[in-house]
């Protein structure tokens, strides 16, 4: 095991306490990973003490297990079978086609148009 801030920072000197009865500094926080770990490691550092006498300690670590899920928009069903969705998103569409309908307009474009606008009023 070995603390992290240490592992990383092992010739400098910085404090996590200050004591204003003993006018002295100490550390008191230490995180302890096991020597593997410390490879992915991407910082640890010791923040100002600035609202109290306590300084945080900020790891940062990464693994190559996670992976951040990247979020899609889902429609939700029950609006669709919502009357006045319906209604709402039938008017919709029937603008949408009426405004952008040219017949210099490609059709896949204006279906792909369509389609978002669609998302944006479900959204």
């Amino acid at each position: 095991m070995a603390d992290c801030w240490h592992a990383l920072h092992h010739s400098e000197k910085d404090y996590t306490l200050y004591s204003p009865p003993h006018n002295s500094y100490s550390r008191i926080y230490d995180f302890f990973l096991q020597h593997r770990p410390l490879d992915d490691h991407l910082s640890a550092t010791i923040a100002s003490m600035s609202w109290s006498d306590h300084a945080p300690v900020i790891i940062t670590i990464t693994s190559p297990t996670l992976f951040q899920k990247q979020w899609t928009w889902r429609l939700n069903e029950s609006l669709i079978e919502d009357p006045l969705i319906q209604k709402e998103v039938q008017s919709h569409i029937d603008q949408f086609f009426n405004a952008n309908s040219t017949p210099d307009s490609a059709l896949d474009k204006i279906w792909e148009a369509h389609k978002c606008v669609i998302c944006g009023i479900l959204i």
